[in-house]
């Protein structure tokens, strides 16, 4: 009997053990299939995570620029947040997700990517600029005076125009035309 016990629960371990090894090799290999099988799912987190960026950069220069009371609590907040943001930022360009074409977007324009080719040619260089609008991002979200968190914001800025510059297209007026940097 005791014989039976034991197999019996070697027999539900060895189950278990095979269920979490499925579920683990399952899990592994769908993590990667976003990028490579749903690009538009990776384009949409990432216009999302940009949105956001974006929203919250907007209340740091309303506030810097007097269109709400600076609360030093809440900017420091904000840029946090994008400092995080801008980490992870760049994972979601995997090379599949390179998806414009004039047709594409004449069709939706919601499912193209407004970035160049040269965020997938140059994606170090992507990648560094995002890594270093983080840190500055951080240093300002933990500046103890509020005159370097308004010089860190602002060089934030100049980091993300430069960035927009040189990796997005460019909206000449509305959806309709695009123009590319020279």
């Amino acid at each position: 009997m005791r014989k039976w016990i034991g197999l019996g629960f070697a027999f539900v371990a060895a189950v278990g053990l095979a269920g979490t090894v499925k579920a683990q090799s399952t899990a592994e290999s769908a993590a990667g299939l976003t990028g490579e099988t749903k690009p538009q799912d990776m384009l949409d987190a990432r216009r999302i995570l940009m949105d956001t960026i974006g929203r919250n950069n907007d209340f740091l220069h309303d506030s810097v620029d007097g269109h709400f009371e600076f609360d030093p609590v809440e900017v420091r907040a904000r840029l946090d947040a994008i400092s995080s943001m801008l980490l992870a930022f760049p994972h979601l360009y995997h090379p599949n997700t390179n998806i414009w074409s004039e047709e594409a977007e004449a069709a939706d324009a919601s499912s193209v990517s407004l970035s160049l080719p040269t965020v997938w040619e140059r994606w170090v260089d992507f990648y560094l600029m995002a890594q270093q609008a983080s840190e500055t991002a951080l240093q300002a979200s933990i500046a103890t005076e509020d005159a370097r968190t308004i010089e860190l914001i602002n060089e934030l800025e100049m980091q993300c125009e430069a960035c927009h510059d040189t990796f997005r297209q460019h909206r000449v007026s509305g959806r309709e035309e695009f123009q590319t940097p020279e």
